[in-house]
């Protein structure tokens, strides 16, 4: 199940157009920003050649953002798939244990304080049509709420685009840049746009927008760090480091 999915499965609400798809963005900005910060930082860190990190941090870029984007095509299609095999059970048992799946719906409505009269109108009113039945025992029992239409791919690419969009701020310091500058100026254009998007965050957590920021810009310069230290230890095994 894809994070936002997961998300929406807390209600019915259910978000339209570029909406649907905003977790599954947020978590490809944020993988690209940092997973290709420490990418960077560990090849400058081994080679000290700008242009070699740039073209590495590329490669590495193009084949993350392609698994990252399967991954959430599979786990959105994994989804679709579940839901589906759900709903033919729930119409199954509609069809065969109709007095059974009755005194659930009953059983529903009577934990939410309906009682009597009242209660048993409810549920004349949603056992008389099958497609509010349907839509009641998924919703009511299971709490899932059927995907959208063809969302598989279109996540798989909103992850993606956001994953390759996030990860050239770290990434165009290298191509654009000559000297030993780029490795901070990578650095620290990340760090910031990783804390402007803890930030941002924070219009829907409802969190403290300082310290979004500030946990999201350390985690990108621990990722820059790590990586950094690595490619340093790395470095030996290259044989001569190549110049600029």
């Amino acid at each position: 199940m894809s994070y936002y999915t997961a998300f929406r499965h807390k209600g019915e609400y259910t978000p339209s157009g570029i909406g649907r798809y905003l977790g599954e963005m947020v978590l490809g900005a944020n993988d690209g920003l940092v997973s290709i910060l420490g990418f960077v930082a560990g090849a400058y860190g081994a080679t000290q050649n700008n242009f070699l990190v740039f073209i590495t941090g590329v490669i590495a870029m193009v084949a993350a953002s392609i698994s990252m984007g399967a991954g959430v095509f599979l786990s959105a299609r994994a989804e679709r798939e579940f839901y589906d095999g759900e709903k033919k059970r729930e119409l199954f048992e509609m069809k065969e244990l109709p007095e059974a799946e009755t005194e659930e719906i009953r059983q529903i409505y009577k934990a939410k304080g309906f009682e009597g009269a009242e209660l048993e109108s409810i549920v004349k009113r949603i056992v008389s049509r099958d497609d509010l039945w349907l839509k009641t025992m998924m919703l009511e029992e299971l709490h899932l709420i059927e995907p959208s239409s063809g969302g598989e791919w279109k996540s798989g690419l909103a992850t993606m685009g956001a994953f390759v969009a996030a990860a050239l701020v770290p990434l165009l310091p290298y191509l654009i840049l000559r000297d030993t500058s780029a490795f901070w100026v990578s650095i620290m254009l990340t760090i910031m746009t990783l804390f402007a998007a803890g930030a941002v965050k924070t219009w829907v957590t409802g969190y403290l927008w300082f310290r979004a920021g500030l946990e999201m810009a350390l985690v990108g310069g621990a990722a820059a760090g790590v990586g950094y230290f690595v490619g340093v230890l790395l470095e030996p095994f290259l044989g001569t480091k190549i110049s600029v």
